[in-house]
């Protein structure tokens, strides 16, 4: 069973690989625009689990090339300890999720965005 899964899987490359183009294309013009009027203070990267560990080089490598404060957390940290994750002043909040529909990290986006903190960059593997 495993085998037909894993087939599928490659199968698939060449359709997800397409997608992922076109979905870059699409959404850099928004993206830098989101970006250039944002006057951001802080961009914190978060996710679970395997995004979480995109998160933290996403945070460390997007710091290196525009000099912004930026830092990984897992999704649940931002649940449980907002205040101690988030600058004081406007951030930019990263959320990866292979799904789209992760628990905690659409919590910590939804508890972000009734705090006001800032806008939000979701990235996900789906539409």
């Amino acid at each position: 069973m495993s085998w037909d899964h894993t087939g599928q899987e490659i199968a698939s490359q060449v359709t997800a690989w397409r997608d992922a183009h076109n979905a870059v294309t699409t959404a850099g013009d928004s993206v830098q625009r989101l970006w250039q009027s944002g006057g951001y203070e802080t961009v914190v990267f978060t996710g679970c689990g395997s995004t979480y560990y995109l998160a933290l080089t996403a945070a460390s490598l997007f710091q290196q090339s525009t000099g912004v404060i930026s830092r990984a957390a897992p999704s649940s940290e931002l649940l449980l300890h907002p205040d101690m994750i988030y600058g004081r002043g406007k951030t930019l909040l990263v959320a990866l999720s292979r799904s789209g529909a992760t628990t905690e990290t659409i919590r910590a986006a939804e508890q972000f965005t009734a705090q006001a903190r800032g806008d939000i960059l979701v990235i996900s593997c789906y539409a």
